[in-house]
């Protein structure tokens, strides 16, 4: 993981280069062909006396519909990311400046692998990686939900030093994987600690979170990776953490859906196309409804990446930001996947938008706000490169995801752990907010800056639905909710 600058002194140049993957950020103030500032957080940025703060509603649009902004613009007009695997030279005598692309990641799978080949190889990668992530003149520990990837991290971690490690879980009382992490801490003997958290604490970090993101990211399970990392930094100054496990080796069970869809096609096709895809679309509410409407409709026009709030055609429907200027072209990451299997184009899209935008912003910041160091093992080049050339019978089979990782360390770590479904960071929003959302409806209604963007018709419909218990709005509550504050944070 890297950002770096060099000044060249003869050409009067810097030399600026991100990661492959975006693991550290890099922005950017420019206006045209001139760049006047940068520095990897936006708030440094915002002390340049030059700089004209001015928000962006691109990015607002966007956000609304991924739950975080995946364009290179930010939230802040003028000011702009970096992409992963680009450089920039910057002519320091002009201000002049030129971006080139020097990677581009690609899957490129080997039908012909086998799980006897993966299961050596894999293991051998990590534990290489692990053992150059644990490199640290300062203690190193690890994030430990009980999953897959977190119980293979600690205890590669745990072997590599030959001593019991800090290991760190998060939870609220009656939703956690405690008991998950347990088993991984039984067996290599770590020094555990478990934060269990309550509502008003949850709450309460909201302001910081925001703060820190510099831009909001709508992600529930930021809170408890802020609060957990601000508990780590008080034994450790470096932890690892399996970001980029299930983009690359293929854990989300929404790859696997794929397969439980084909099912449909041992249905005679006269009743699939004359009868079920009149069924998915009709006004005719049933369970199997949503299973049906995926089945019938392309993927590309279904898929933006592992989260969503609104559909484009619903955004539109109670949008009040006016015109877009700027839209994120997903059709050119489909284009460039358009050979790769369904499941293989869905973690491609994740890897250009879900991972970049959310799951490393998200590890970055809420970690380094407590100046506590992340490191990825998951993400090293030659690991993601191996991953790349893995044939889909290796990664959605025998009824999993990850399959060959999971196999790979099998007798390694607990078996419960090879086995568990993937929970992430598990948190109680949607009975928090129902049972009640006092703090919620006291920003969000009456908001003049939220309602220059949606309805107020429609901020009030979400809270109503919610507390009547009619549906689900948590998602999109939380997502206007960190708006407000994110706007209170920098623009009050």
């Amino acid at each position: 993981m890297f950002v770096f600058c060099i000044y060249n002194l003869d050409k009067k140049q810097l030399f600026i280069a991100r990661d492959h993957f975006g693991i550290k950020p890099f922005y950017y103030y420019a206006d045209g062909n001139k760049i006047f500032s940068f520095g990897s957080e936006i708030k440094a940025i915002l002390e340049d006396e030059r700089y004209n703060k001015n928000i962006n509603n691109n990015a607002i649009y966007h956000y609304l519909q991924y739950q975080y902004n995946p364009l290179t613009e930010t939230f802040f007009k003028n000011i702009f990311k970096l992409s992963p695997g680009f450089t920039m030279i910057v002519n320091v005598i002009d201000n002049s400046f030129e971006i080139k692309k020097y990677f581009d990641f690609s899957f490129n799978p080997n039908v012909n692998t086998n799980i006897n080949q993966t299961d050596k190889e894999i293991k051998t990668l990590i534990q290489d990686s692990v053992a150059h992530h644990a490199i640290a003149d300062v203690p190193v520990g690890s994030f430990l939900s009980g999953g897959v990837d977190s119980s293979i991290n600690a205890t590669l971690l745990t072997n590599h030093l030959h001593k019991p490690i800090h290991s760190f879980t998060i939870g609220a009382s009656d939703v956690n994987e405690f008991d998950g992490a347990q088993e991984t801490v039984d067996k290599i003997k770590s020094i555990h600690h478990k934060q269990v958290i309550n509502k008003d604490e949850y709450l309460n970090a909201l302001p910081s979170v925001v703060y820190h993101f510099d831009e909001p990211v709508a992600d529930p399970s930021a809170v408890l990776l802020y609060l957990m990392a601000g508990e780590a930094r008080k034994y450790v100054t470096v932890v690892l953490s399996g970001e980029g496990a299930d983009e690359f080796f293929g854990g989300y069970t929404i790859y696997h859906e794929y397969y439980d869809r084909m099912k449909l096609n041992l249905v005679p096709k006269i009743i699939r196309h004359n009868i079920l895809r009149h069924l998915a679309f009709s006004n005719f509410n049933f369970f199997g409804k949503n299973y049906l409407q995926r089945y019938f409709t392309k993927l590309s026009d279904r898929y933006i990446g592992n989260a969503r709030l609104y559909t484009m055609k619903d955004l539109e429907k109670v949008w009040q930001g006016g015109a877009v200027e700027e839209y994120f072209n997903i059709g050119e990451l489909y284009e460039k996947a358009k050979d790769y299997s369904e499941p293989t184009q869905m973690q491609y899209i994740d890897i250009h938008t879900w991972l970049l935008g959310d799951i490393l912003a998200k590890a970055d910041k809420m970690t380094m706000a407590h100046s506590l160091e992340l490191r990825v093992p998951f993400l090293d080049i030659r690991v993601s490169t191996y991953a790349s050339g893995l044939p889909d019978k290796l990664k959605f089979s025998h009824n999993t995801t990850k399959y060959a990782l999971r196999n790979a360390f099998r007798g390694i770590i607990p078996t419960q752990a090879i086995n568990r479904r993937k929970l992430g960071f598990p948190t109680q929003l949607r009975d928090w907010l129902k049972n009640d959302m006092t703090n919620f409806e006291e920003l969000l209604i009456n908001n003049k800056f939220i309602e220059e963007y949606i309805s107020k018709n429609e901020i009030e419909k979400l809270i109503n639905i919610h507390k009547n218990g009619k549906g689900d709005s948590s998602r999109k509550l939380f997502a206007l909710y960190m708006l407000a504050l994110w706007h209170k944070a920098f623009f009050v």
